[in-house]
């Protein structure tokens, strides 16, 4: 069933995802790109969607925890959709975010923090577990949403470490992510190419996704995955992804896979 679920998910993103473009960027969805060109931000939606739909379908034939996947992912995609369609980029970071905040300046970025924080929670009570695991599930979904978000900077490379977590989820966690992970394949090309971004959108649905991926992963996984994600955020707190991944030959390499002569 995964690998049917995952078939699906890529052949309707491929086939809706012409239509979705045109679209978004009738409706203003755009968004300037690292270049200061103007892209059509917001593809992940489809892959959202999608995704949900085929967890839903999986869902209800039997297979892993359908429904709350879906619903999860829904909520955190609307949350990167309101950053993404209201979101005016002047504050940047957690910190960034409650400094506006304790100003009296609500952001769109702080009601994604704070609403992803509180759907994270919600889920992972409903998930079980004691006290310590309900808090612990909480923060590797909310911190998996944001890290995709993170990435969202650069043409794939999002998409190249999405793609990764959402393939073990999928293989750890059963056919309810293979949607999303064919959904996420099926975009790679466009994304590389720099003709779209996923945008909040699609980076805080799938990071989503691969956080409760994560949950079916042993706890020594979940603890080392949940100790990076604590590192990656207290790391971008002060410092640049790109400058960091600029100074080490290898991780430029990787980042620079598919996009050569394409984008700078």
């Amino acid at each position: 069933m995964e690998l049917l679920a995952l078939v699906a998910g890529w052949a309707l993103t491929r086939l809706i995802a012409p239509w979705q473009r045109l679209h978004l960027a009738r409706w203003g969805w755009l968004r300037n790109n690292f270049l200061g060109q103007p892209v059509v931000v917001g593809t992940g939606l489809l892959v959202a969607a999608g995704g949900a739909l085929l967890a839903l379908i999986t869902g209800w034939l039997g297979a892993g925890r359908g429904p709350i996947v879906a619903l999860t992912v829904v909520m955190f995609a609307i949350l990167g959709a309101l950053d993404d369609r209201l979101g005016d980029r002047s504050a940047g970071g957690f910190h960034g975010h409650l400094r506006a905040l304790w100003h009296g300046r609500f952001t769109t970025g702080a009601v994604k923090a704070l609403g992803g924080g509180v759907i994270a929670l919600l889920v992972a009570w409903w998930w079980g577990g004691s006290i310590l695991m309900v808090v612990g599930h909480a923060l590797l979904i909310a911190l998996s949403a944001n890290a995709i978000n993170l990435l969202d900077l650069r043409p794939g490379r999002a998409l190249k470490v999405a793609i990764p977590l959402l393939v073990a989820s999928t293989l750890a966690s059963g056919a309810s992510w293979a949607g999303f992970t064919g959904g996420a394949i099926a975009l790679l090309p466009e994304d590389l190419a720099g003709s779209a971004m996923l945008g909040d959108t699609g980076a805080n649905a799938l990071g989503a996704a691969a956080g409760l991926g994560i949950l079916g992963f042993d706890v020594v996984w979940q603890a080392i995955f949940l100790i990076a994600l604590v590192g990656l955020h207290l790391y971008t707190e002060r410092h640049s992804l790109s400058e960091l991944i600029n100074r080490h030959r290898w991780l430029t390499a990787i980042d620079q896979w598919g996009r050569q002569g394409r984008v700078p």
